[in-house]
Order: structure tokens, then C-alpha cells, then sequence
């Protein structure tokens, strides 16, 4: 490394740098590589923190938080009857009025 002469500041901040890490040209060529990619690395990351929150793909950022917080019951579970007791509660419809307009108008009930 005697023969390499750097110039201005970064080149002796870069040179003296290679020179407490590295032991031959090979680790020099390592070390050049290493910074290279963790730099493209770094700015990727930061296009992308820009990028995602104004793109289609924020439902990224928030799947983990819905993961997290979804219900571990299951949608649409119904809760046990008691058909014991005479409230006088009517169970099922018996007549067409008693269906609400969304029952009324599924397909799934024709």
C-alpha cells in the first residue's frame, strides 16, 4: 500500500481506512465492494420509505399492525341460543316484511 498516493481529503480518509482493515489488495477489492454495495443498499431503502407511503403498496407497511390486531374469533360466529326460555323472542322469519333489504335482495337467498 506504500505505492498508493491519495488525493485530497477523502483519498486519505479512504486510504488510511483500507490501511487499518485491510492486508492486501484482495481485502481492498472486499472492502471497496462492501461500501459499494452498502450504499446502494442505503439508498434504496430511502427511495423506497418515499415511494411506498404515496404507491398502491402501503398495505404493506400496515399488514403487520392488522396481523397484530385482528380478532382470533371467527367472523361471522353465532352465539348459542337458549330455545328453553319462553321470552316470547320469535326466531326466524315468518313473514316476508321481517327481512331486512339486504337479505331481501341477495342473491343468496333466491
Amino acid at each position: 500500500m506504500q505505492n498508493v498516493k491519495p488525493s485530497g481529503v477523502l483519498g486519505n480518509w479512504y486510504i488510511s481506512t483500507c490501511e487499518k482493515r485491510c492486508k492486501s489488495q484482495r481485502d481492498i477489492t472486499r472492502y471497496t465492494a462492501l461500501e459499494f454495495f452498502w450504499w446502494i443498499h442505503f439508498v434504496a431503502i430511502f427511495v423506497f420509505l418515499f415511494i411506498i407511503p404515496r404507491s398502491k403498496h402501503l398495505h404493506l407497511v400496515f399488514a403487520a399492525f392488522n396481523t397484530y390486531w385482528h380478532s382470533l374469533e371467527h367472523q361471522g360466529a353465532l352465539l348459542p341460543m337458549n330455545l328453553d326460555e319462553e321470552s316470547g323472542q320469535v326466531y326466524g322469519v315468518s313473514k316476508l316484511k321481517e327481512f331486512t333489504w339486504k337479505q331481501f335482495r341477495s342473491k343468496r337467498n333466491q
